[in-house]
């Protein structure tokens, strides 16, 4: 399966600025719970499609399969890291200097 990034950059930046957003609001609560809300997150976008299906989608749809719109986003804010005491070397850590950040 193949995916065009061109086609889906425009709501990979909204799914950026979506978390990045939401994140502050979650952060500025008495007592952030980032558990709930990262567990949450991953929760609504949970799907189950067929092979052929997904790569119908993956060259037609302006969006990431679900799985890429959750695991791809976390990974670029601190939050997440803190909350699952992701370190180097293990398998969704991204390095800071490789992160994305929209603002």
């Amino acid at each position: 399966m193949v995916n065009d990034g061109l086609l889906t950059l425009s709501e990979n930046v909204a799914d950026l600025g979506g978390m990045a957003a939401s994140l502050q609001v979650v952060s500025e609560m008495s007592n952030p719970d980032y558990k709930a809300y990262f567990e949450s997150n991953a929760t609504m976008w949970k799907s189950t499609t067929t092979k052929e299906f997904a790569a119908t989608l993956s060259t037609n749809d302006v969006h990431s399969a679900s799985k890429v719109r959750v695991d791809r986003t976390i990974v670029n804010f601190p939050e997440f890291y803190e909350t699952y005491g992701i370190k180097p070397g293990d398998g969704m850590f991204v390095a800071p200097e490789d992160r994305v950040s929209i603002w």
